[in-house]
């Protein structure tokens, strides 16, 4: 009897300690269906132009601490013999200006902002996608170099709060008797008599048993977590939710990425315009800078193939409730390429860098004015419409039409007229 009490007891034990609210399906069964996939989730992309960082403005002494200040004061002061030039000078900027001039500039090296787009297809509120891991691959024409950021969006609901409780009581209440006797007659005279005895055992006793479990879930659905990777060229982005997350939205990550082919094209720069008493210098007094442009030569539109792997969970029964723990499930999981490539970046879009040149309004074929130097004669290129503008205007002032050539920077570069050149008068400015 005792051994039946406990195994009472440990069922009743044993019965009520399972979860209910914080399992993540009731059942489920993985199918892999790269047809499902398909159809119920949809992947695109598309670049964004990066957003200008703004410039942070130069530290003056009021960005120092009271201490710093008070040493900064002592030492200007020291070299500075009136208040007016301290006053001045403590009011500049901390900060030094590089006097490295740029000899090379780099366009080749391109940043964009890629949007990646994740829809779900299904009707079905229950229905999710639980986990996706999007590839993209760009082509031979460019080299990924770094993905510096991704972000997505994801709001965060509090739904409320579900409790669950189960309870279970066992009662046993026992009365367990014996009795043997023995009967033994006695003759005599007058009558026959009999003696009984006999000898009884009794057990009566109530065994309990109580287990109450409780559990409570807060309804809320919170951030995905995101990883990156680049291999063979190739862009990976996975994601992996949890419960209640369905991983439709949008992707934005920051890539920089370089451009294979290239063109190198010197350009100019024409300083020392007018001199310090604010007169038009002369040829031999302006110094011309040469910087190279190393610009991009895309003859294609990048384009890309999207491809991804993912797990789509769909709900066959308990879909009423907004809690997953009593789902009866299919998780479907599958491969899914696009085989047509998306254009991403029109190549007008790589191979527009604004550049300039100087020619003559009655030349039809805008030939352009020429530079030379001990380095070789190329066409006179500005890489900024204001620098173009500055020196036409000086130019205009110092050329003689009776001559085709003009000798600039101490003779070390000459400009040369195109064919059909008759006056400077006709000079315009116009893109390379």
């Amino acid at each position: 009897m005792r051994n039946s009490v406990l195994i009472v007891i440990s069922a009743l034990c044993f019965s009520c300690g399972s979860g209910h609210l914080t399992r993540r399906y009731k059942s489920l069964e993985s199918i892999k269906n790269d047809d499902i996939i398909k159809n119920n989730i949809t992947v695109g992309a598309y670049f964004l132009e990066t957003a200008k960082t703004p410039s942070t403005p130069p530290k003056t002494i009021f960005d120092l601490s009271p201490k710093g200040q008070n040493s900064l004061i002592s030492e200007i002061s020291k070299k500075e013999e009136s208040s007016s030039s301290l006053i001045k000078k403590l009011g500049t900027s901390l900060s030094l200006k590089s006097q490295k001039n740029v000899r090379i500039i780099d366009r080749t090296i391109v940043k964009k902002q890629v949007v990646l787009s994740v829809s779900n297809n299904s009707h079905m509120p229950a229905n999710r996608i639980s986990k996706i891991n999007i590839t993209l691959d760009l082509g031979d024409d460019i080299k990924l170099l770094s993905c510096n950021k991704i972000a997505t969006s994801y709001e965060t609901l509090d739904l409320g709060k579900l409790n669950y409780s189960n309870t279970n009581q066992a009662s046993l209440t026992g009365n367990i008797s014996s009795a043997t006797g023995a009967e033994k007659a006695l003759a005599t005279d007058d009558k026959t008599n009999s003696k009984t005895s006999s000898n009884g055992a009794g057990l009566t006793g109530t065994v309990s048993a109580s287990n109450t479990f409780s559990e409570e879930v807060m309804l809320r659905q919170r951030r995905v977590a995101l990883n990156v990777s680049i291999s063979d060229n190739k862009l990976s982005l996975y994601q992996d939710g949890i419960v209640g997350i369905d991983l439709t939205g949008n992707i934005i990550a920051d890539l920089v990425f370089e451009i294979k082919e290239a063109n190198v094209l010197p350009v100019y720069t024409f300083k020392g315009l007018v001199d310090k008493n604010k007169k038009i210098s002369e040829p031999k007094d302006i110094m011309a800078h040469e910087i190279l442009e190393i610009l991009p030569n895309v003859s294609n539109d990048i384009a890309a193939k999207i491809s991804f792997e993912a797990d789509f969970r769909e709900v066959i029964s308990g879909d009423k409730t907004i809690s997953e723990s009593d789902d009866v499930i299919k998780l479907y999981h599958g491969i899914v390429t696009n085989t047509t490539h998306e254009i991403l970046i029109p190549k007008e879009k790589l191979n527009n860098q604004n550049l300039w040149k100087l020619t003559f309004s009655k030349d039809d074929n805008e030939f352009p004015i020429e530079i030379k130097s001990v380095l070789g004669q190329g066409d006179l290129v500005f890489n900024s419409w204001d620098h173009a503008r500055d020196f036409a205007l000086w130019l205009v002032e110092k050329f003689d039409d009776a001559k085709n050539t003009l000798e600039l920077n101490n003779r070390k570069y000459t400009l040369v007229m195109p064919t059909g050149f008759t006056t400077i008068k006709d000079l315009e400015i116009v893109p390379y």
